[in-house]
């Protein structure tokens, strides 16, 4: 025990409390200098600490929350409370209020919105429970709310909030459904978006809506998405995190206080209940997590995901879908401004080529990281923050980045120390996708407003990890739409689990998750306004030089940015240029501060025939990755591809039927029929993952026919090969092969033969149903999605006779 108490000295001007605090009284002591507060009570001195924010208690704003809030089924929405921190002043005036009604005394200070016709307070969706809604909350209140009521969540040593996400630490891409009645939107093969009928929506609508009454307190705030007031729409969004309220404070455009008091009914509202799963067994979804778009109603509603991103490239993808409608280029691109002439740049790109770094130029001013539209009268950026990654963040490379990590910023998923609260930006234990999300102005050379005049210059970015194109090409119109088109770049070891080398990616446009229309839509605008005002198009490649990964080595920064540079400046445009074979671009011969022989890349390579090699290799993957858009392009983007000739063609179809051949003649050895039946089919579908990226059973033509018929070939095979099958029925099914004939009317395959019939679909189904069933966890690199008119397909392959298209993963 303590021998004595230590002594407790309190600084003289702190007020100290006596026992006539409980009698609301106050002993106040003077300070050295004789300064008294002049208050006579506690309460009184409370009172004057905490001011009143303007638009506190809007009944305007808070009916119209309500109303958002209420349910499909019920007349009215939820009783709501006062907006904002509430002053001392006004609780006791709520506190007054509330002792003249019985009702209210049972919710506390709460005041319903709606009162019934004996002007008594009316009861919210859940009886007497009432709602508290903050508005458009500053960053230190979110803060003060994110520390109480959310687990995992620090102030660290920068200033800045961390907090995890929860399971997700990124986005859901086949999670994502899209309701609309337009027939512009892009549902065809290979598209990523997935359709979902009116009353499917409105039941996860119903689930994200009755979640958040139930929550004590809700966040709102209105913002802006689009910096130019002609195109910009108004976003509400509604959640139970304060984490995404201060997430969406940064990503939006914050309005003035008079755009706030005067914001009236939002164009856009986004219920984000990410804490609540879905229902997995409801028609439409395929998993507990469900980002729905309804551009019908204009909202958007989140499940099953804490992570913030997906509010973020949810307005993207709204943008993405008004805009071109509007005549608006919308594009998935950073754009900086030149401080001396004005002209600006935007920068293409996928995750790995730069496209962060290099828009960051301390010598140019930052009109946006991510997000821009191309009007009549210049560029735009969509979002009023950035959402960087910071894993492996340096102050020395990226200062930028670094300085704009302090108070206001939310830091995501990252591991800090628990003593200093230091953040240690290398350490990946919780994921690779680690970011820091804050406003634009944090960014020293930021543009505000972020607007800009017509790009001069348009650089696809990649990082080409075979060595095979050059640091710098110029693009033609057509070459142009080509690339942006196909989105190439490669996917390195290491970014994702089970990624053991680089692997060849494509995403239309550059960012063909959040694609609406079609990539011929946006393709055929960016080369109009390209030719209108005479942009510059540039393919810059920040990836391998002198051979592939492993082989050659990166190209450095400094060429990099050499490169960048001498296009800004202007040198690079009026060098002569030599033609590049098989791609067919054109390489400059000169370049300031870039060694000649790194502009040609074949010169680096030990072996010419090796570089030719890995060259047509690449042309052939560009070339099969366009087949998925060529219904719809011109043909003068299709003269733009590489010129792989005859032999190279041919000698690769051998390649793939060989090898198709081989892999499922070795599983038809197995033993077990249900282990065989399913390591054939994953194994098949994973080694067309590599050839045709996704495979749809709806829209099967030219070599590809061929492709999928290997696949139900393979089942037959493999089920004639087992031990269990009889000899009468093996000798049967080896000689005999399902034919398919092509429905023109449903653009669908169907197979006419009786191989369908056979036990071999039944056996089939048996097996596979109970794995994708009940499995809790699908992992594997590669996902497939089949649709096939045919209900017997879809048992097959999924375990379900659904025929509106069935998500299928192998294990």
């Amino acid at each position: 025990p303590l021998q004595s108490a230590p002594q407790v000295v309190l600084p003289k001007s702190t007020i100290t409390m006596s026992q006539a605090e409980h009698d609301n009284e106050v002993n106040l002591h003077e300070d050295e200098e004789g300064h008294t507060a002049k208050v006579s009570s506690y309460s009184e001195l409370l009172a004057k600490q905490i001011k009143s924010a303007p638009g506190d208690g809007d009944d305007a704003t808070l009916r119209s929350v309500s109303h958002a809030l209420k349910s499909a089924k019920r007349t009215s929405g939820p009783a709501l409370r006062t907006m904002g921190v509430p002053s001392y002043a006004d609780l006791q005036a709520l506190a007054k209020k509330a002792e003249e009604s019985s009702s209210a005394k049972a919710v506390g200070f709460a005041l319903p919105l709606e009162s019934g016709a004996d002007n008594k307070p009316a009861l919210s969706d859940f009886g007497l429970k009432v709602t508290t809604i903050l508005r458009n909350l500053t960053p230190a209140e979110l803060y003060e709310r994110a520390l109480r009521y959310e687990k995992a969540t620090f102030v660290v040593s920068s200033g800045a909030l961390t907090t995890l996400s929860g399971a997700k630490t990124g986005r859901s891409p086949l999670d994502k459904r899209i309701i609309s009645n337009d027939s512009d939107v892009w549902y065809e093969p290979h598209s990523p978006n997935f359709r979902m009928e009116d009353d499917e929506f409105m039941m996860n609508r119903e689930t994200a809506v009755d979640y958040l009454n139930s929550c004590d307190r809700l966040y709102v705030f209105d913002g802006f998405a689009g910096w130019d007031p002609d195109h910009r729409i108004k976003v509400r969004v509604i959640c139970a995190r304060a984490y995404h309220a201060l997430f969406m404070h940064n990503m939006l455009i914050r309005p003035t206080p008079e755009e706030l008091h005067n914001f009236g009914e939002p164009d856009w509202t986004l219920y984000n209940a990410g804490q609540f799963p879905a229902n997995r067994f409801a028609s439409g979804n395929s998993s507990p997590t469900s980002i729905d778009i309804n551009f019908n109603r204009r909202e958007m509603v989140i499940l099953g995901t804490q992570y913030a991103g997906e509010m973020k490239k949810g307005v993207f993808t709204i943008m993405h879908y008004l805009m071109p409608k509007r005549g608006v280029l919308s594009l998935h691109s950073s754009a900086n401004m030149s401080r001396e002439d004005g002209s600006v740049s935007l920068f293409f790109g996928l995750s790995g080529t730069g496209k962060t770094t290099l828009s960051a130029d301390a010598k140019r001013m930052l009109i946006g990281d991510d997000e821009h539209c191309w009007t009549e009268r210049g560029v735009f950026n969509i979002e009023g923050g950035c959402y960087a990654k910071c894993i492996d963040l340096r102050q020395e490379s990226e200062p930028e980045i670094w300085s704009a990590i302090r108070f206001g910023t939310v830091l995501e998923n990252v591991v800090f120390d628990k003593a200093t609260r230091e953040v240690d930006y290398h350490d990946s234990s919780i994921t690779e996708n680690t970011r820091a999300s804050y406003p634009i102005d944090f960014i020293p050379n930021a543009c505000i407003p972020c607007v800009g005049p017509h790009p001069t210059n348009i650089i696809l970015l990649t990082c080409d990890a075979f060595g095979v194109l050059p640091p710098v090409s110029k693009l033609t119109p057509q070459q142009t739409m080509y690339h942006f088109i196909n989105g190439f770049t490669a996917k390195m070891a290491g970014t994702e689990v089970g990624v053991k080398e680089p692997q060849v990616t494509f995403s239309a446009c550059f960012g063909e998750a959040f694609l609406v229309h079609h990539p011929t839509v946006y393709a055929e605008m960016l080369a109009e306004k390209m030719k209108r005002h005479q942009a510059d198009a540039w393919l810059v490649n920040t990836g391998w030089s002198g051979g592939g990964y492993g082989v050659g080595k990166r190209m450095s920064l400094k060429i990099t940015r050499a490169i960048i540079d001498a296009i800004h400046d202007g040198s690079l445009a009026q060098e002569e240029c030599s033609e590049m074979p098989v791609f067919g671009l054109h390489i400059p011969n000169k370049c300031n501060n870039v060694p000649d022989e790194v502009l040609t890349p074949w010169k680096t390579w030990a072996s010419r025939s090796e570089y030719d090699a890995a060259c047509n290799n690449l042309a052939r993957a560009f070339v099969r990755n366009f087949r998925k858009y060529e219904d719809r392009a011109s043909d003068n983007v299709k003269s733009a591809a590489p010129q792989v000739s005859t032999e190279v063609r041919l000698e690769a179809a051998r390649d793939m039927e060989q090898t198709v051949s081989a892999s499922f003649r070795c599983f038809a050895r197995l033993r077990s029929l249900p282990a065989m039946l399913f390591a054939c089919l994953c194994h098949g579908l994973r080694w067309l993952a590599r050839q045709e990226n996704s495979i749809r059973c709806n829209s099967l033509g030219g070599d590809q026919l061929t492709t999928a018929a290997h696949v139900y070939r393979a089942l037959e095979l493999a089920f004639c090969a087992s031990p269990m099958a009889s000899r009468s029925h093996r000798r049967s099914k080896m000689t005999r092969s399902p034919s398919y004939t092509k429905k023109s009317s449903a653009s669908a395959w169907s197979a006419s033969s009786c191989a369908w019939r056979t036990p071999i679909c039944a056996a089939a189904a048996r097996t596979l149903e109970r794995p994708l069933r009940c499995s809790g966890k699908y992992v594997d690199a590669g996902t497939f999605c089949f649709r096939a008119r045919a209900p017997l397909l879809c048992q097959l392959v999924c375990g379900s006779p659904h025929s509106g298209g069935v998500l299928f993963y192998p294990v």
